[in-house]
Parts: structure tokens; C-alpha cells; sequence
């Protein structure tokens, strides 16, 4: 039986899929990709069944996208997760290789010895240069050491008393540069990497201090006790120019340029580091420490959080691609760290709501309460309207009821509801808004209301309640504490703009009536896409 390609937004059909890829792309302004999440998985982007939450490669329209990553069905459908059978391996292997039934093909070869060898090694550098350049690959030690890895103190502990006994020696023990082509090689490029520049050179503290004048900064850090690492260690110093005190590395430092003075840093990204600041924190400005080589805006070591400020013409579609947010969040979130994303006209238009998100990820309150001190009340439209207007970053939105947790005549917190617009959730309602009053923290608020809303969605025989969290301002942890369970994730939430303000996705479409594609509606407008990240979708039964 042929295989029939049909469009769900026309009559369109074909039997090729170049032909209906082109089709979608041509009249609807769509990849086969989205509109397959879209109209077969009911705008759900399938995760990896292994349960890594990480998204899974699109095979076409034809197969869709696989259960799981490639080689994480091991970690599902394995009989080497066996303690038995991996016992029962190791000693199969060790006969086999002792007895000498086995052995390795390039046992004794070298990459200067065997041409296959030298070929393999240099495409894996390659690969690894490429991919750590670009940002595509993390090492997994990434802000780890020894006093917080305990893989990391286990595999020290190993080799220090592997090398103590003898069982482990360096490759290049006994070898110099005259009878080793590989130090050879090693030496020859130290040697040139040294000839084009001094940062190999250590600096005295004097030295350091007569960089640091001739930059038209002063030195302002009383822990500075020598300087040793010129790219990476960070001293305080004041510009002479603004006398504003910033912390760099003495490489950026000898560049001359002040991140106040100079436009490589906007000034909102500078009123929050000067808000983080008036917190009692000390934040690092354009620190590529953390995932390197990526920047991160303001990073503060301290709550291991940092704060990208997106300005929406250099973050959108023309610079950045729809991934970038997305792939810096997660390789936060694998260093352990968070990452909270603020668009220049979220900073603009209401900061205030910003600021107190800001302070709640940096346990900052001046008031809480617990919920069970507060009393539900159902709120009326211009009760809710005007709460979430003043709490919610994304404001109000339509709503079937909404409910309010007060104390004492004040409305602290509230939870909205609505029939989600997904024909495949028609059977729960959707938590449309949450949040708080700001400068409050009501400890189990979510909970209470969620609680409420379930015994709600029961009494209109519903099977209970839906809700989507934005991973551009974090990870769902209070949803997780309240009850909820992941289901899956979406695709990269994306706006319009014109580079002043966002604008909703749905509020440019394909005009029928003239025959206009999507693009072209958005070029009629002056508008292209702007992405941030991807919602968790969670499930409360």
C-alpha cells in the first residue's frame, strides 16, 4: 500500500514527501515537523521515554519521531542493568583477554604509527573542537570539582593509589620531545601559542596593577592578593570615567572598554545588575565561566542562578535561531544552575513584576504566611483581571472561574481555569494564571489552590486539571511539590515583534481571502519571530 501524504489545513494530498513538505512550507508558512505536533500530537512534543525529558530527533512525517534517543533503549529494555549479568561479563571478558583469545586491533598502534589511527584522530578532535566552540557539547565536569562532585573525589582517590601501587603510569613517563613525535608535536605548538602571545607569561602583581592604570580603571578588591589567571579570575575595579565598580577579568579589563560606558552592554542588562546588586549580591557581568564558551549576562555564583536579558531585535529571528534559549537553558540546567530569561519589553513595560521574580528566585520576601491561614473566595472577572494584570507577566487572560486565596480581606494569591483550547485535553480544565501578590510568600498557595480547583473539575465531571510552565523562567519544581506529574513538553514557544514590543503568535495567520501565506502577512506587518523556550506540560488526575 502507498504511503498518502495529506494536508490537514487543505485538500492537498500527494504520495511524495518532498512535494508535501514543500507544499506546507510554499501555501501554510509551516514545517512538516510542526504541523505534525501540531495536528497529530495535539501540539505535544514528545519526550524520551527513558525519562531524560529531552527531546527526540524528527524522523519525517512518514515515521514521526522514535520512543527514545539513540542508545537510551538500553537504559529501558536491557538485561545489562542485571548486577548478575554484568558480573558474569566482566569475568567472560578478563579470561578471554588474559588468555589471549582476544585482544585489541590496535593494541601497541599509535595515531604517528598507523595511518587509520591518524585519520580517526583527527576527525574526533575536530568534532570535539567544533562542538565545544559553538556550545553544542558541555563537559559534564562543567563548575565541578573534587569538593562537590564526589565522581570526580572518587576518581582522584582511584588514580592517586593506582599510581601509588604502580598499576597506572603516564603515558609519556621516560618520553622528551627528541624520542616522542607526540611531545614533539605538543612542544611545537606550545612554543608557537607562546611566540604570538604573553597571557603564558605569569604576571606580577605590580605588573597587574600598571595594566589595570593604563586601562583607566583602579583596583578596588580588597581579597586581591596576586593575579595568576589572566582569562579567568575576576577582580573588582573602578572605571575612572563613571566610577561605577564592575568585576572582570584582567583580560577584559586591558580591552579599555567599561560595560557601563561602552553599548556591548544594553542598559537594562545594567539596571539589573545594579537591582541584583542593591539585593546584597555581587553579580558576574558576561561571565563565560559557567557554560563555557557561552556568555551568561549576569550570573550570580551565589543562588546559582543566572539572568539573560533578551533584547528583542539581537534575540530575535534575524540573529538568534529557535533553539538558542532554548539550548542555554538546558545547559544550565545539566551544571546544576537555573536560568531566568527577561525580554527588554518585559524589563520596560513591567518591571516591578520582574523584580519581585527576581527576588523570589534569590529567596528574597518581606512577608509570608502559610496557606492554610488564607480562606478561598471565588473572584469575580475584574477582581481577577485586575490581580493578574498587576502579578502576571503574560497579564490576564479569558477564563471560566478563578478562585483567591485572602488573608484578612487582602487577595494574596489566585489561580485561574479554562477549557483548554486542545481537543485532546477536552476532558480536564487548564490552569490558565498563577501567581502571587508581590513581596508575598504564601507557602503552599499553589497547593490549596490546586487541590481546590481538582475537587472543581470533579463536580463537572472532568478528570482533573492541565497546565503549561515556561522553561525560560524555570522548572516547574512548585507544580511538582503540588501534585502535578510531567506529561511531556511543547515545541519553543515563539512571538512577533517588531522590535519594540511582542505581539501573540496567533495574531498573525495565512489570509485566505488574498491569497497571502503566514510569511507574507508578517512582512505586510513588520514583524518576524522572536523565540524563547519550551513549556512542561503537567498533568493532575
Amino acid at each position: 500500500m502507498v504511503f498518502e501524504y495529506r494536508c490537514r489545513r487543505c485538500e492537498f494530498r500527494c504520495k511524495h514527501e518532498k512535494i508535501f513538505v514543500k507544499h506546507l512550507s510554499d501555501l501554510h508558512s509551516k514545517t512538516d515537523k510542526e504541523e505534525y505536533i501540531e495536528f497529530v500530537l495535539k501540539g505535544v512534543q514528545p519526550v524520551c521515554a527513558c525519562g531524560c525529558l529531552e527531546q527526540l530527533p524528527w524522523k519525517g512525517w512518514k515515521h514521526g519521531f522514535p520512543n527514545v534517543h539513540r542508545g537510551h533503549n538500553a537504559r529501558i529494555y536491557s538485561s545489562f542493568s542485571d548486577k548478575k549479568v554484568i558480573e558474569k561479563m566482566k569475568i567472560s571478558r578478563k579470561e578471554s583477554f588474559e588468555s589471549g583469545a582476544h585482544t585489541s586491533w590496535n593494541k601497541g598502534l599509535t595515531s604517528e604509527t598507523d595511518e587509520r589511527l591518524a585519520i580517526s584522530a583527527r576527525k574526533n578532535s575536530k568534532t570535539l573542537r567544533d562542538g565545544y566552540e559553538s556550545g553544542r557539547l558541555v563537559s559534564w565536569q562543567t563548575g565541578l570539582d573534587k569538593s562537590n562532585s564526589s565522581a570526580l573525589s572518587k576518581m582522584s582517590e582511584t588514580k592517586k593509589r593506582k599510581f601509588k601501587s604502580g598499576d597506572l603510569k603516564s603515558w609519556n613517563k621516560g618520553k622528551t620531545k627528541e624520542n616522542c613525535l607526540s611531545l614533539a608535536s605538543a612542544s611545537m605548538k606550545i612554543s608557537e601559542s607562546y611566540r604570538k602571545r604573553i597571557a603564558g607569561k605569569r604576571l606580577s602583581p605590580d605588573e597587574v596593577l600598571k595594566r589595570i592604570h593604563a586601562a583607566g580603571f583602579e583596583l578596588v578588591d580588597s581579597n586581591y592578593d596576586g593575579y595568576t589567571k589572566r582569562r579567568v579570575r575576576r577582580i573588582n575595579v573602578l572605571h575612572n570615567k563613571c566610577n561605577k565598580t564592575q568585576s572582570r577579568s584582567l583580560a577584559s579589563i586591558e580591552s579599555g572598554h567599561c560595560i557601563y560606558c561602552n553599548s556591548t552592554v544594553s542598559l537594562g542588562q545594567s539596571e539589573i545588575e545594579e537591582f541584583v546588586k542593591s539585593l546584597g549580591f555581587n553579580p558576574e557581568i558576561s561571565s563565560r565561566t559557567v557554560i563555557a564558551p557561552r556568555e551568561i549576562d549576569i550570573w550570580i555564583p551565589e543562588a546559582k542562578l543566572g539572568i539573560e536579558y533578551n533584547g528583542l531585535y539581537w534575540h530575535s529571528d534575524v540573529i538568534r535561531d529557535a533553539y538558542y534559549h532554548e539550548e542555554k537553558t538546558l545547559a544550565m540546567m545539566r551544571t546544576g544552575n537555573k536560568l531566568f530569561h527577561v525580554f527588554s519589553d518585559e524589563w520596560t513595560d513591567k518591571r516591578e513584576i520582574v523584580e519581585s521574580m527576581i527576588q523570589s528566585r534569590l529567596g528574597i520576601c518581606k512577608n509570608k504566611i502559610g496557606a492554610r491561614q488564607c480562606e478561598i473566595r471565588i473572584l469575580d472577572k475584574d477582581t481577577r483581571s485586575d490581580f493578574f494584570n498587576k502579578t502576571h507577566l503574560d497579564g490576564d487572560t479569558r477564563a471560566t472561574i478563578a478562585f483567591g486565596l485572602y488573608y484578612k480581606n487582602e487577595l494574596l494569591s489566585a489561580i485561574s481555569l479554562r477549557r483548554p483550547f486542545h481537543k485532546k485535553w477536552s476532558n480536564k480544565l487548564e490552569v490558565a494564571r498563577f501567581s502571587t501578590l508581590r513581596g508575598w510568600l504564601v507557602i503552599g498557595a499553589l497547593g490549596k489552590l490546586s487541590s481546590h480547583s481538582l475537587n472543581y473539575a470533579k463536580q463537572k465531571e472532568l478528570e482533573g486539571l492541565i497546565t503549561y510552565v515556561d522553561t525560560r523562567h524555570g522548572t516547574g519544581d512548585s507544580y511538582k511539590k503540588a501534585g502535578f506529574t510531567v506529561f511531556g513538553k511543547t515545541t519553543q514557544r515563539f512571538w512577533w515583534t517588531d522590535f519594540r514590543n511582542r505581539f501573540d503568535r496567533f495574531s498573525i495567520r495565512a489570509d485566505k481571502s488574498r491569497g497571502m501565506t503566514e510569511a507574507e502577512v508578517a512582512k505586510e506587518a513588520g514583524v518576524i519571530r522572536i523565540y524563547g523556550c519550551q513549556n512542561i506540560v503537567f498533568l493532575m488526575s
